[in-house]
């Protein structure tokens, strides 16, 4: 086995670089690690690196600040691929073969690359989408700045593509304050190659490094920022969206001019990350938005949030989540308001009250939540305009404070003139806008009262299904049965609702709960630690059969009684380490973070879920009636009859899917251009997608019928509509997710 060539960055920077043989390495800060990190961002005694024949692997050794891969906490000893992203803390580290046209060497100087017209002269820095080196270009016979691109560009077609599309839209983008692209080389047999304005200056990164305290004073970043503003503005008019702003893309001339670097590069290595790694997406993960993370579609919303993340920590030291489940606290938590940071910091920055608000606008969790756009920012701190200006102060507006220095003329009286008619018509059209207010207080006052529950209901309710409960607090996640309805609360604690005379279905007392399931008579919770419980009467019955199996026949006497009135739900011991759930008629689909699929039945337990060859690893799962379904990373899909599960009855042209949704008989599949296929059975319609679907969010199937939400908040249903459940019959406002049961809909309402 050749030797591991390791590097560490931070901040996009290298902090050290080391040549290893296979081997276990201790990783932190403490001097006497085998991989020294002198930064505060990890902890002393961080991680062990593992190097064997049989591959790379590593194991957190109890850190403060967590170690990831591709976003994932590490919580035992965990495999990687060198295409992986290895997180720890606020460090990155690359392990790559000794050797490899992506290993760094002092002896690649003078080294030439692009079919010999770039001769490289110096490495510049380091990320997760290329090597930044100093380079001349024999063309245009001056100095360039170059990336390298991952050999995993030039091998997937479709991204190369794409990246051409993205370097041609850059390149049209002509401002001083943007860093210009030149050209996009692809020699056969060589990493493909951009070539882009060389500057000189620092990043706003170092910058902040080399600061005492590790911030940026306010009275120094503001001439930076109306800058900033105005290239944002600029390209968002062109249509290029950056998908990658952080303090490292961020340079400074020594005239105080701000450039913008990596333009266009994060929107195009989107897919081939996802596809070939696993991470979730092409920006640097700590700037990125929930949506960036979800893999949405690259938009300016994506821009404006990195916006608030880079001010955030140019101002603080530290970006709004910087350790611990970065994933999940971006998507999930609030971060800190900037003064309580400042203050808890002990930092003297005196950042105007203006400002933090706007930060903090930006970090919302919603786009439609966020400033518009670079502009909608400059208004909100009174930049007076975004025309291109560099080295000198911002311009605030001072019109509200400027001083009237000439005197008003005095106006001209002009005499009224009303006749009767004018006065009668006056008065009606006044009654009718009387009467058109008061309905419209009087939807007003409904609309209030219905948004008063989280969860929206409507459909059947035969059971009491749609009967939310009116002290349901915050919602997290729901889930519907055939004729039962879940929520998750926001303390971890699981909530259903039901008419129906069983009591099996009543929930036992959780916390910690990450994530719920429904079936038609049983439900189920994911418990963080990777746990399931299910309950239902045939689960239950289970539970008493495995229990049985380890008690003796003594003891089965004397408690057979006692053992009837304390029916407990089901907890499979042999699934310890399961990361989603999907509930089909009866049985559950679980995917372990080993990528294992599994069944759960209640006559025979946990099994390994019978399916389809695939060639991809699974990414997410669907279940419905006797159905299952699975979207691998490539976005490709398989779905099958439990009862034939060798033959794969998706589509075969089915292509760059998100996620699926199975219905009793029908499909539906979300791609990640936001449009949706659907196939199976459609009787009732509902496997005919409306015309015009398009900028999906979510899918849900029911029993005969499907819904759809979009990105702007609108439900659209069809399919089966014979007890109302595909017309919802109010407008339910801002949603953040749906589910389907067999007759009835359920929504829930936005934070």
């Amino acid at each position: 086995m050749s030797p591991m060539h390791v590097i560490a960055y931070q901040d996009g920077v290298m902090i050290g670089q080391y040549i290893l043989e296979p081997g276990e390495y201790v990783l932190g800060k403490a001097e006497d690690c085998s991989i020294v990190l002198r930064t505060s961002a990890v902890s002393s005694y961080h991680a062990m690196l593992i190097i064997a024949p049989g591959g790379l692997a590593v194991e957190d050794l109890g850190s403060t600040e967590g170690t990831f891969v591709d976003g994932y906490a590490v919580t035992e000893r965990t495999s990687f691929l060198p295409t992986q992203s290895l997180q720890f803390g606020a460090v990155f580290l690359q392990v790559v073969e000794e050797g490899t046209p992506s290993a760094p060497a002092s002896d690649q100087f003078a080294r030439r690359v692009g079919n010999n017209r770039f001769t490289l002269l110096k490495e510049l820095g380091r990320g997760g989408m290329g090597v930044v080196w100093l380079a001349h270009d024999r063309d245009l016979d001056s100095n360039v700045a170059i990336k390298l691109l991952p050999p995993e560009v030039a091998a997937d077609a479709t991204t190369l593509s794409e990246m051409r599309s993205e370097v041609l839209k850059s390149r049209r983008l002509t401002h001083p304050n943007i860093v210009r692209i030149h050209d996009l080389i692809c020699p056969s047999g060589e990493v493909p190659v951009i070539s882009m304005e060389y500057i000189e200056g620092q990043n706003l990164a170092d910058m902040k490094a080399h600061s005492p305290g590790q911030f940026i004073r306010w009275d120094h970043l503001e001439p930076i920022v109306q800058q900033l503003c105005a290239a944002l503005h600029y390209a968002h008019r062109e249509g290029v969206a950056h998908r990658d702003l952080k303090p490292s893309n961020l340079m400074l001339e020594e005239n105080g001019r701000l450039r913008l670097a990596d333009f266009g590069v994060a929107a195009a290595m989107n897919d081939v990350r996802v596809g070939q790694s696993g991470n979730v997406g092409g920006g640097t993960l700590l700037y990125m938005s929930p949506q960036q993370m979800q893999g949405h579609t690259p938009c300016v919303a994506d821009d404006i949030y990195a916006f608030g993340v880079t001010l955030y920590e140019l101002l603080t030291g530290r970006p709004p989540f910087y350790s611990g489940d970065i994933i999940h606290q971006v998507q999930n938590d609030f971060p800190e308001p900037i003064e309580q940071r400042i203050a808890r910091f002990r930092i003297q920055n005196d950042v105007p009250s203006d400002v933090c608000a706007m930060i903090m606008a930006c970090l919302a969790k919603d786009p439609e939540q966020r400033p518009l756009n670079a502009q909608a920012i400059a208004d909100w701190l009174g930049i007076s305009s975004l025309e291109t200006t560099y080295g000198g102060a911002m311009a605030r507006s001072v019109s509200a404070k400027t001083k009237q220095t000439t005197t008003p003329s005095k106006p001209r009286e002009v005499a009224p003139v009303v006749t009767a008619k004018q006065t009668r018509i006056f008065y009606a059209l006044l009654a009718v806008v009387i009467m058109v207010l008061m309905a419209g207080a009087f939807y007003y006052f409904l609309s209030v009262s219905r948004s008063a529950y989280p969860v929206f209901a409507w459909g059947s309710d035969e059971k009491g299904q749609i009967g939310v409960p009116y002290n349901l607090g915050v919602v997290r996640a729901i889930a519907a049965g055939k004729t039962h309805s879940m929520a998750l609360a926001a303390d971890g604690s699981v909530v259903a609702w039901s008419q129906m005379r069983q009591k099996a279905l009543r929930p036992p007392t959780l916390r910690d709960v990450s994530a719920i399931a429904a079936g038609d008579n049983f439900c189920a919770a994911l418990l963080r630690n990777g746990r399931l419980v299910i309950w239902g009467e045939a689960w239950e019955q289970l539970a008493e059969k495995e229990a049985d199996k380890t008690t003796d026949s003594t003891e089965k006497e004397k408690g057979k009684e006692r053992e009837k009135k304390l029916r407990g739900p089901y907890s499979p011991s042999a699934l310890t380490n399961v990361l989603k759930i999907a509930a089909g008629e009866g049985h559950l689909l679980a995917l372990t973070k080993e990528g294992k699929l599994y069944e759960v039945l209640p006559d025979k337990g946990v099994v390994l879920a019978a399916l389809p060859p695939i060639t991809s690893l699974i990414q997410e799962i669907a279940a419905g009636g006797d159905h299952n379904a699975v979207v691998m990373l490539d976005g490709s899909v398989s779905a099958w009859q439990r009862s034939k599960p060798i033959e794969n009855i998706a589509p075969k042209d089915m292509a760059n899917v998100r996620a699926v949704a199975v219905g009793q008989d029908h499909f539906l599949a979300l791609k990640r251009d936001g449009t949706v296929a659907a196939w199976g059975r459609d009787d009732k319609g509902q496997a005919t997608v409306p015309k015009g679907l398009r900028d999906v969010e979510a899918l849900a199937a029911g029993g005969e019928h499907s819904l759809a939400l979009t990105r702007a908040g609108k439900l659209v249903a069809w399919g089966d509509n014979s007890s109302g459940q595909a017309k919802p019959p109010f407008a339910p406002g801002r949603l953040s997710a749906i589910a389907l049961g067999g007759k009835h809909s359920l929504a829930l309402k936005a934070e």
